[in-house]
């Protein structure tokens, strides 16, 4: 089973304001790659474009620069995302509210 394939079998429950708990103790990714094999962390930030910024400022490893998910089209969650590594290695994913990524949004001075 390939390491996505176990994170994909992972499930976890959470109500809004509270913590997520894993069910399934897994290993994901490979043991023998470096932290944060195989593991995206989400985040919902109120204000997405501070929180790109605040990024930029720590100098954070782009892994996915600023993108709407889903590219084009109407449902997903129709919101801005940028992709970038902790210091520990681990993908953090900020992610705009649901429903925020209306086509209106412009880069700021910061490039994002």
């Amino acid at each position: 089973m390939s390491s996505w394939s176990r994170a994909a079998n992972c499930s976890s429950s959470s109500t809004p304001g509270t913590s997520s708990t894993i069910t399934d103790r897994s290993v994901i990714g490979d043991p023998a790659l470096a932290n944060g094999n195989g593991v995206l962390i989400w985040f919902e930030v109120e204000d997405f474009d501070a929180a790109a910024i605040r990024a930029a400022e720590l100098r954070a490893e782009i892994v996915l620069p600023r993108h709407r998910n889903p590219p084009d089209g109407d449902g997903g969650p129709n919101h801005w995302e940028i992709w970038v590594k902790d210091p520990d290695g681990y993908t953090v994913v900020l992610a705009s509210p649901y429903g925020t990524a209306d086509g209106d949004w412009k880069p700021s001075a910061a490039g994002w």
